[in-house]
């Protein structure tokens, strides 16, 4: 874990950062955070940001049958395994819509 900040959302909801990396490609570097709010409905919700861009979330499953992941660019879950199966999916689905 990188580090831990407190970061005041717009609801006055807590998040707390559970992951800052950068991700290299061939022409450029990512810098993607990873922040946890408590949900209603899925518990904690890892959000997961470029700069001030929301590009998906992700929640591990009540059932404890693995992982979902939700990029901002579609509508349906997707199962994951892991929850770093969730944040690769949530970013390539990024990467993706950005060469489109």
């Amino acid at each position: 874990m990188s580090s831990i900040k407190i970061k005041t959302q717009q609801q006055q909801q807590k998040a707390v950062v559970v992951d800052q990396f950068t991700i290299s490609t061939s022409n450029q570097e990512l810098e993607i955070e990873v922040d946890c709010a408590e949900d209603g409905d899925f518990g904690s919700l890892y959000r997961v940001w470029k700069g001030m861009r929301l590009i998906g979330t992700y929640h591990e499953c009540c059932d404890a049958d693995g992982w979902k992941c939700l990029p901002i660019d579609t509508s349906t879950f997707v199962p994951c395994n892991s929850e770093e199966e969730a944040q690769e999916k949530i970013i390539s689905s990024y990467l993706d819509s950005r060469l489109v």
